[in-house]
């Protein structure tokens, strides 16, 4: 081969594999291209993939956010509902206490509380809630109902030992009850109206009296063990001998007619001239008294021998009842009055103040109160020289009788007493008549309460009156003296340290000093108008058990504060307010003297007169001033409602806000750490020094004008509009478990009274 052949093919070899590189480079291409679609199509996918992804999630948050924003606005309303329902209830509490429902106020209001612990609330409403509670308990009296008669209950009456209470109605029917309120037995048998019902002394049978003219004897189970047909109209009061021997039963016919304890008629008292509504025993039995629509009460020995006849009334009797130890009878009468006499027909006192016909009257185990049942809805008690002690309101209906447990039973005895109210309107009411956390003063002046105050050893209070007086209670609620001789009203009283001494402060432009006795040791006149406030100022170190001397310092319209002597000389005027000074305090070293104005200032002075500081900040006039016991702040409240408390340097520390209206007087404990403050709005407020609210007073029923703590600081003395002190025991009150004490309250109404509602009889069962 010629090296062209060669040459030749070498290069078709070369060309060979350029065809096979090109074909395998071709083919790569195209593999290439085929997996560039591939990825190109996965990528594509992938995207797809991944877009609906992104929509699946945003609809999903959008969904989640729906139901998130639902769930939150479900969350709201059920809370708002639940808030909304709340203050329902509250504003069914206070509608309650407003109308003298106070037992089913106070129902509301525990009801309110235990929804309010089931969630949350604001600070507004919790207090709305904490006030609706609180003014329900200080309000209580009545705390049981017995609900189950078919019609008006006409007589109640206690078994001897406290355990069983039986009533009589128009239903036809005897219920028995035991104490807590549980239906035990009911009596049938009578064909008309129930008139009265009592038990025997030994508490083994019930006697009762109807309209269908007899009278039954029953077994205290309900068996009946006899009927007594003897009467010719209806039997109106029933009632057995002390000694259980003998009972009595008074007829419309005119007639008392006396049995033995087996049914057996003894005697017929006939001497009225007319129908006869109610008959009771002596407690030694010997007699008897019958009160008629003649308008008489007359007196007969057992055996039937009338001893006195009682007139003066003008209109029917019908209530009668002997005092516990026998020597004084209270009668009622259609003429709205009550009467007390003695048991020889001596006319003893005349209570009015009922406003429709008195149907029962009784006295209290230990005889110093008497309780009357009136047509006018209410039930009345009086002290036995005839001031009236109390109203008890809460029926709807006349209250036709009513009843005392009896000394010896132990039905609440360590709360006080216990009465029964018969009523009308179908429902006995069980009262509790003394409240654990207070106790009145009732009654003893005839016009509004503006000044208090206690004596250094505790056991007198000092009263000053609208009504011209003073006057000095004990401890223990008795009236102990009345002093007169002011001609005006008496707005302020203090005590000297040392308690010899009683100084009052009158709008006759005089203070006048009084021995402890009431008796009238000087007047200091030399002010040009009415006086508001009096004070004694210690002027020298204390010596043991006594002070060598005393200023005085009186307060008056005239703008002024005089310091005198306590032998009436006059030794300064302080002038600078431009208004009435309300109220002057010294403090206890006698360094100080402060004044409260009407021109909005408190302004402090030394001993001798001069003016120190003068207290800027209220907005109104400033009705009052008090030291701390250390002698480093002062107290003053005024018109705007709140309580400033200031450094002796006249700094202001704090305002105290939460009275809705006028504060009249403000006090600190004697270890200073609490400030009382009484209000317009019929409240008083005890606080912390640091301007904490501690409590909320409620039991006034008009302003609360005046407050005093005794020296042990475990009383508040509190006046107010109304006539009435009240003694506050504190010590209860600041460890006192609202919810607690109310459930305690209203325990066995909720268990056993039977128109309760279901769901809330329960709502005490968790607290003790």
């Amino acid at each position: 081969m010629t090296d062209l052949d060669y040459q030749f093919l070498a290069q078709s070899q070369e060309l060979d594999k350029r065809e096979v590189q090109f074909t395998l480079e071709a083919r790569r291409a195209v593999e290439v291209e085929a997996r560039l679609a591939q990825e190109k199509q996965t990528a594509r996918a992938l995207y797809f993939f991944l877009v609906a992804v992104m929509v699946g999630l945003l609809i999903s948050n959008a969904l989640g956010m729906t139901t998130f924003f639902g769930y939150r606005q479900a969350v709201n309303s059920e809370q708002q509902a639940r808030l909304s329902e709340i203050q329902a209830i509250i504003s069914s509490s206070e509608a309650l206490y407003a109308s003298n429902q106070r037992l089913d106020a106070l129902v509301q209001a525990i009801k309110a509380k235990r929804k309010l612990q089931l969630g949350k609330a604001n600070a507004e409403m919790q207090t709305k809630i904490n006030s609706a509670l609180t003014q329900a308990i200080y309000g209580a009296s009545e705390y049981n109902r017995l609900s189950g008669h078919d019609s008006a209950v006409r007589g109640v009456a206690f078994s001897p030992d406290g355990e069983t209470i039986a009533t009589a109605s128009r239903d036809n029917t005897i219920k028995l009850w035991h104490k807590d309120g549980k239906l035990l037995h009911t009596l049938k048998g009578h064909s008309a109206s129930v008139q009265r019902v009592t038990f025997s002394p030994d508490g083994e049978i019930i006697i009762s009296g109807s309209s269908d003219n007899t009278a039954k004897l029953w077994n205290k189970d309900g068996t009946l063990l006899k009927t007594l047909t003897k009467h010719l109209a209806f039997i109106q009061g029933v009632a057995f001998s002390p000694d259980g021997k003998l009972f009595a039963t008074a007829s419309m016919d005119k007639t008392v007619k006396l049995w033995n304890r087996n049914g057996t008629l003894l005697h017929t008292l006939a001497g009225h001239g007319a129908e006869i509504e109610a008959v009771a025993f002596s407690p030694d039995g010997e007699m008897l008294a019958s009160a008629s629509h003649d308008k008489t009460v007359k007196l007969w020995r057992k055996d039937g021998t009338l001893l006195h006849t009682l007139t003066g009334y003008n209109k029917a009797v019908v209530a009668v009842a002997f005092s516990p130890n026998g020597e004084t009878i209270a009668s009622g009468d259609i003429d709205n009055i009550v009467k007390l006499w003695r048991k020889d027909g001596t006319l003893l006192h005349t209570f009015t103040g009922h406003d429709a016909a008195v149907w029962g009257v009784v006295f209290s185990p230990d005889g110093e109160t008497i309780a009357s049942a009136s047509a006018d809805h209410t039930v009345k008690l009086w002290s036995k020289d005839g001031q009236l002690l109390n109203t008890l309101l809460g029926h709807s209906a006349e209250v036709f009788e009513v009843a005392y447990a009896s000394s010896a039973s132990s039905t609440n005895s360590s709360e006080g007493e216990t009465i029964a109210s018969a009523s009308g309107d179908g429902t006995v009411k069980l009262w509790k008549i003394k409240n654990p956390l207070q106790h009145h003063l009732c009654c003893g002046h005839n016009a509004a309460v503006r000044g208090v105050a206690f004596s250094p050893n505790g056991e007198t209070i000092a009263s000053a009156s609208l009504d011209d007086t003073v006057k000095l209670w004990h401890k223990d609620g008795r009236l102990l003296k009345t002093l007169i001789g002011h001609d005006s009203a008496v707005l302020g009283v203090a005590f000297s340290p040392d308690g010899e001494t009683i100084a009052s402060a009158s709008l006759d432009n005089t203070v006048k000093l009084w021995n402890k006795e009431g008796q009238l040791l000087r007047t200091l006149t030399g002010h040009h108008a009415g006086l508001w406030s009096v004070a004694f100022c210690p002027t020298a170190k204390m010596l043991p058990k006594r002070i060598v001397e005393q200023q005085i310092a009186s307060a008056s319209i005239d703008n002024t504060v005089k310091l005198w002597s306590k032998d009436g000389k006059l030794m300064h005027t302080l002038t600078g307010h431009r208004s009435v000074v309300h109220e002057v305090a010294c403090s206890s070293d006698g360094e100080i003297i402060a004044s409260a104005s009407g021109d909005g200032t408190v302004k402090l002075w030394s001993k001798d007169g001069k003016l120190m500081h003068t207290l800027t900040g209220h907005s109104g006039e400033v009705d009052t001033v008090a030291f701390s016991p250390d002698d480093k702040t002062i107290a003053s409240a005024s018109v705007d409602n709140t309580v400033k408390l200031w450094h002796k340097d006249g700094k202001l520390l704090h305002t105290f806000y939460g009275h809705t209206a006028t504060i009249w007087d403000v006090a600190f404990s004697p270890n200073g750490e609490i400030i009382a403050s009484a209000s317009e709005d019929n409240t008083i407020k005890l606080w912390h020094k640091d301007g904490q609210l501690l409590r909320t007073l409620y039991g006034q029923s008009m302003a609360a004008r005046s407050i005093a703590f005794s020296q042990d600081g475990k009383t508040i003395a509190s006046a107010d509009e109304d006539k009435v002190l009240i003694l506050w025991d504190l010590e209860q009150i600041l460890k006192l478990n609202e919810l607690a004490h109310a459930c305690n309250w209203v325990r066995d109404y909720l268990r056993t009274n039977a128109e309760v509602e279901e769901s809330d009889r329960h709502l005490c069962d968790e607290i003790n």
